[in-house]
């Protein structure tokens, strides 16, 4: 009976959907993920076959991260204006660099320096949308939804993810590259269109009155002033800087150990989302789970052991496993971690918070420059090693030396458990 009970709690992530505004951010958030893998696979697969070389890839694919370095004024500007209309203002920009690409394709003129200039633009757009659209999610679903219903969120993309790649290789091999970057601007038309039809609260007048410079420096006060807050944005840059060395070598291992080609890349990359979809199911039925500050620290551990011997794997097989297990842990800790920086931020902070979350993604940039050089001079599989191995150095360091995160966990837990008692008392009282 208590299981059953405990399978209720965790399905009340559906109560968010009651929602318009989340039903909409819900669909945009799906269909835009589509157009986030075909871009992982465009840009990757572009440049190796353009190019022939690993660190040219890489450098490519480290642009793709370097506009998370503005991440911060993101969250600044989402905590001051409109942040449906910032989103669709992205959203437009990504339409067009989308085009470019379809239109360069088409006419058989894509040149090594037009994927740095897109690869770049499509950074900008990326480091705006992602920490706006996670503040958004907090404003229109209830704080005790806020776990479940971002991995409700995390769920639907990791099942477009998990099918996506596959189907951009498909795509790929039926219609050309070019085909896949039509769907991108389809799909990009859409996500602005969905964000178009929700109807969210303006922000307070007095949100502009502050100096930008002060609230900047406010937030990071903030941020600074909270461990356990800090600590998840320690272990985000760990973990990006994980997925990042996974992002560069993919393409390598595809075409030059394993020799299994654009179908065997996408395939590569379906069994990481689909472990992303397994991980993201599992905090869907879950929900607030006390340990969740314990689960980000585990599963951010395990990734990095994952990544390790992914680099060695033998087969094609035990990498696709491995890949899965990777991606699984990955999703563990980037719904869970990143429901906790929403839930225990103050509302008035969320888009700064987000901003310098954010701004982790830029970690991406040297990791991938570093992995694309360093397969190069060694092999991608000692890259990859290399890679793993420091991040579990790094996040037992982490739990040595930054606690905080856990005792939160432990406060939070017992707040709730007086707040449950609170309101059954007074349910009774009354009754």
């Amino acid at each position: 009976m208590s299981g059953l009970v405990g399978s209720v709690k965790g399905m009340q992530v559906l109560n968010a959907l009651k929602s318009t505004n989340f039903r909409w951010l819900l669909a945009g958030s799906l269909l835009s993920s589509f157009a986030r893998w075909g871009g992982t696979f465009v840009f990757g697969w572009l440049t190796l076959e353009l190019t022939g070389s690993a660190a040219k890839t890489g450098i490519v694919l480290a642009l793709r991260s370097a506009g998370y370095l503005l991440s911060p004024i993101a969250g600044l500007i989402a905590d001051r204006y409109d942040r449906r209309y910032i989103m669709m203002s992205t959203g437009l920009l990504s339409i067009l660099y989308a085009l470019a690409l379809a239109i360069l394709l088409v006419t058989d003129s894509l040149q090594f320096w037009h994927l740095l200039i897109i690869s770049s633009v499509s950074s900008l757009t990326q480091a705006f949308d992602n920490p706006i659209r996670k503040t958004i999610a907090a404003d229109v679903v209830e704080p005790k939804y806020l776990t479940s219903s971002y991995a409700l969120t995390t769920v639907a993309t990791d099942t477009t993810a998990v099918i996506g790649p596959v189907m951009v290789a498909t795509l790929a091999t039926v219609m050309g590259m070019g085909g896949v970057a039509w769907a991108m601007v389809a799909v990009y038309s859409f996500n602005v269109f969905a964000l178009g039809m929700m109807r969210l609260k303006t922000v307070s007048p007095s949100a502009t009155k502050a100096s930008p410079i002060k609230n900047l420096f406010e937030g990071g006060k903030y941020i600074w002033g909270h461990q356990a807050i800090l600590a998840l944005i320690v272990m985000a840059i760990i973990m990006n800087g994980m997925g990042a060395a996974q992002g560069v070598i993919m393409p390598l291992f595809a075409k030059n150990i394993f020799d299994v080609g654009k179908v065997g890349l996408g395939w590569l990359l379906s069994a990481g989302s689909l472990g992303g979809l397994i991980g993201a199911l599992i905090v869907v039925v879950t929900g607030n789970h006390n340990q969740r500050a314990k689960i980000t620290l585990v599963s951010t551990t395990v990734m990095g052991i994952s990544l390790a011997m992914f680099s060695i794997a033998p087969s094609f097989g035990i990498a696709l496993v491995l890949a899965g297990f990777t991606g699984m842990n990955s999703a563990l800790f980037l719904t869970l971690g990143n429901a906790l920086l929403l839930e225990y931020s103050d509302s008035k902070m969320r888009g700064r918070v987000m901003g310098v979350r954010g701004l982790c993604l830029g970690i991406s940039l040297p990791v991938s420059l570093a992995v694309g050089f360093l397969s190069e001079a060694l092999t991608p599989r000692s890259a990859g090693v290399m890679v793993g191995v420091t991040g579990v150095t790094l996040m037992v360091m982490v739990a040595l030396f930054m606690p905080a995160l856990l005792k939160l966990e432990r406060k939070s837990s017992a707040v709730h458990d007086e707040a449950e008692q609170s309101t059954a008392a007074v349910a009774k009282s009354s009754s």
